[in-house]
């Protein structure tokens, strides 16, 4: 029986009941993987399981955040999916803990709440396209914009697909592909806007060829 398979069966027959075992291999597991799976799990047992997740990850932090942890951040993305408002208060403390890639989780974290002002995209939108980024930073700025998507995240993701295109970086152009699609479809009046590129057409014709590869 794999980890997926025993956690299930824990909130199948448990229920609530299987709150505290599930909290507690959530803080000895050493698997991002694993947290985030009983961090759902915890979440599908109802408010009780919520609220102790919350808890953990307040625990976390406390009395401060350890320097570049991923285990907090897993936490908050799973309460965060669930659009857990207790969040909020934390986010801007946690941002001083963590370098461009944590920082760039925190924001992804932020979209996800709705707690964020336009100037984000900008900043997003910066990662994106400075070409000293990692490869994982651009990936993930690329997710978070197609979650922004409004006009100017939607500008900078063009961008980068006319950037990484001319390096011939397939994996990356295709991920800035479906982040497009993405965007348009969280936002149709961006259907508009995508069709007043000079890229539009080989765009669409790529994007039908993803989709088509995912059927």
């Amino acid at each position: 029986m794999d980890r997926k398979e025993l956690i299930e069966r824990i909130v199948n027959e448990l229920g609530e009941k299987a709150v505290p075992k599930l909290v507690e291999l959530l803080k000895t597991e050493e698997e991002p993987e694993t947290w985030e799976l009983i961090a759902e799990a915890l979440i599908a047992i109802g408010p009780v399981g919520q609220d102790a997740l919350y808890e953990e990850f307040v625990n976390s932090i406390s009395p401060t955040p350890v320097k570049n942890d991923p285990y907090p951040l897993s936490l908050a993305n799973a309460l965060a999916e669930s659009g857990d408002d207790r969040l909020k208060k934390h986010l801007p403390e946690l941002m001083k803990y963590y370098d461009e890639l944590g920082q760039l989780f925190i924001y992804d974290i932020m979209v996800e709440l709705g707690e964020y002002d336009e100037s984000l995209t900008d900043v997003v939108g910066y990662h994106l396209l400075d070409s000293s980024s990692q490869t994982e930073n651009v990936e993930l700025a690329v997710v978070i914009l197609s979650k922004i998507a409004n006009e100017k995240a939607l500008d900078y993701l063009i961008r980068a697909y006319s950037e990484f295109s001319k390096q011939e970086n397939r994996s990356v152009v295709a991920l800035i592909l479906e982040g497009i699609y993405r965007a348009v479809v969280s936002n149709p009046q961006l259907e508009e806007k995508l069709r007043t590129y000079e890229d539009v057409e080989e765009i669409l014709e790529k994007l039908r060829a993803l989709l088509e590869e995912k059927e």
